[in-house]
């Protein structure tokens, strides 16, 4: 795995080695450094609703303000919102996909809405070329996956945890815990994991977690 970063904790020690594990070091870091282009992906960014949109609004006008080339590529959200598919917000490039209807009454229905983002959010970030950081987060969950195949060109790949899946959905008895399915994308995970550059994470209980992945 790469570096595990611990987020939003300003003096945390950059040179801290764990044993064989990854450096940590703030998340803020990722607003000082000398990156001129990032691109994100999320499924959800304001006006459509969701705390990791939140979250990654505040950081992107962040960058941007900051002189960074910031582009997000997100779901155009309900259809009643009537989003374009294209503009730029406060100095964020906004790139929309299309997707089946997201709804939490069920999950078949939610998962064939993220099935449907996955490769819309690869395809879009391999359009963009070479660009010098792709930040991929958890929503949807392990999109880490999908996105480590569009960002083959990308200098530097980056992993925004905000949930580990799939140990989310076995505490949401979602998937059985322990059974094979858990199991094999546990494993694609962590490999997508190990192929990032940086992963960031929103405490010490989640860096430890995924430490012990291994």
């Amino acid at each position: 795995m790469g570096r595990l970063i611990e987020g939003f904790h300003p003096h945390a020690d950059a040179r801290n080695d764990l044993s064989s594990a990854p450096q940590f070091f703030p998340m803020t870091s990722l607003l000082t450094r000398s990156c001129p282009t990032y691109v994100f992906t999320n499924r959800v960014y304001p006006p459509v609703p969701g705390a990791t949109g939140e979250l990654l609004k505040e950081l992107a006008e962040g960058l941007a303000a900051g002189g960074a080339r910031v582009v997000v590529i997100t779901s155009r959200g309900p259809q009643d919102l009537s989003l374009p598919n294209r503009e730029t917000v406060n100095g964020v490039e906004l790139i929309r996909v299309g997707s089946a209807p997201f709804t939490r009454a069920s999950h078949a229905r939610r998962a064939m809405s993220y099935a449907g983002l996955y490769p819309q959010f690869a395809w879009q970030v391999a359009r963009l070329g070479e660009v010098d950081a792709v930040v991929t987060m958890t929503d949807p969950p392990l999109q880490v996956v999908a996105g480590s195949l569009g960002a083959r060109k990308a200098r530097k790949k980056i992993h925004w945890a905000q949930d580990i899946y799939p140990e989310l959905a076995e505490e949401l008895r979602v998937l059985k815990p322990g059974s094979m399915a858990a199991q094999a994308l546990r494993k694609v995970s962590t490999d997508a994991l190990r192929r990032q550059d940086e992963v960031v994470v929103v405490g010490r209980c989640m860096r430890q977690r995924l430490i012990n992945r291994g």
